[in-house]
């Protein structure tokens, strides 16, 4: 296993910004544009990256999702024509 960098140190910008090192951002796989979360922790803060699925992966993730709704639908005789009514009956609802 590699040994992990050692410690660095940055200052905050009066924006708010703080630059990660560069080996740090090498070593950790952040890229420009990376997502991450704050975790503060006394006075600590853990910066840690947010692994976002991948776009074939999302798109294969709502083919699924709305194959699996289409049979419900089919099951319940819901028709693509009848949606438009069961939206406008549900906001209706939920405003009402």
């Amino acid at each position: 296993m590699k040994e992990p960098s050692p410690i660095a140190t940055g200052t905050v910008s009066s924006r708010g910004q703080l630059v990660i090192p560069q080996h740090m951002r090498e070593e950790l796989g952040f890229l420009e544009g990376s997502l991450v979360a704050f975790k503060p922790m006394g006075k600590s803060l853990i910066v840690r990256a947010i692994d976002m699925p991948d776009e074939g992966e999302l798109i294969k993730e709502f083919e699924s999702f709305a194959r699996e709704a289409g049979a419900k639908a089919k099951a319940r005789g819901i028709s693509e024509s009848n949606l438009d009514d069961f939206i406008h009956a549900a906001r209706a609802k939920r405003h009402a």
